[in-house]
């Protein structure tokens, strides 16, 4: 069996080698985090993981999730409901390709939270917003 590069590795590279993390600064732009770890990954500079993990650290809708996603706001249905938590509400798809980042980020920075907080996020959706026959309901968060 072939394997068969879903992306060049030159143009992962070319392609988010300038991006600084002063240029995250929404949720969706978190999400270049994946492409500069990957772009890393394949040979790129090693200033493209800088880059990814200074964007986990330094971005304040990143820093939200995590400050939320390790408070215990994402395990009783009350709390996320409303009773003093303030968890982020974003499309299903932002939410889940953020939350995924923190366990990315985790194997490249070894912090256990990071790790943590991924973890806690996608047993909130599956918690509190998986139908009936396994698929996550279209709901904010």
């Amino acid at each position: 069996m072939r394997a068969i590069r879903l992306a060049d590795p030159k143009s992962i590279t070319i392609s988010v080698a300038n991006y600084t993390a002063a240029d995250s600064t929404s949720d969706r732009s978190l999400t270049q985090i994946e492409a500069l770890l990957e772009g890393h990954a394949y040979g790129g500079p090693v200033s493209m993981k800088d880059t990814a993990l200074a964007m986990m650290e330094s971005n304040p809708v990143s820093q939200g999730f995590l400050s939320v996603l390790l408070s215990g706001c994402t395990t009783n249905e009350k709390i996320v409901a409303g009773g003093g938590c303030n968890v982020p509400s974003t499309h299903g798809v932002s939410w889940s390709e953020i939350s995924k980042l923190f366990a990315m980020a985790y194997s490249w920075n070894g912090n256990s939270s990071y790790l943590q907080a991924s973890v806690n996020a996608f047993e909130m959706v599956a918690r509190f917003h998986v139908q009936v026959h396994g698929v996550i309901s279209a709901v904010r968060h």
